[in-house]
């Protein structure tokens, strides 16, 4: 009888020190699954924070771009323009278009707006 009691006293000592192994383990999976779940969002969270700041720069370039084909143009236009309305004869004299001698503000000195 004394064998039989100190049998079943070890055994419940094995089932208790089993049963704090499980939960130990499981304690242990829980901890671990918690961490790869917070490092995933971590990952998560920068990647879209890369993402951001890569599209601001795209944006940015974008805008700087379209800025300078817009200086560009106008720049284009203005040179157009200029030469639309004036020239320079072979002695460096300003002409407009149609061969009128023009002073260095634009001011007609020959032919039309001359009375």
């Amino acid at each position: 009888m004394y064998l039989f009691i100190q049998l079943i006293t070890l055994l419940k000592g094995q089932v208790t020190f089993l049963t704090g192994r499980v939960t130990y383990l499981t304690g242990r999976v829980t901890y671990l699954t918690g961490r790869m779940t917070y490092l995933t969002g971590r990952v998560t969270y920068l990647t879209g924070r890369v993402t951001y700041l890569t599209g601001r720069v795209t944006h940015l370039t974008g805008r700087v771009t379209y800025l300078t084909g817009r200086v560009t143009y106008l720049t284009g236009r203005m040179t157009y323009l200029t030469g639309r309305v004036t020239s320079l004869d072979r002695t460096g004299n300003l002409l407009d278009r149609t061969g009128n001698l023009l002073d260095r503000t634009g001011t007609y000195l020959t032919g039309r707006g001359l009375t």
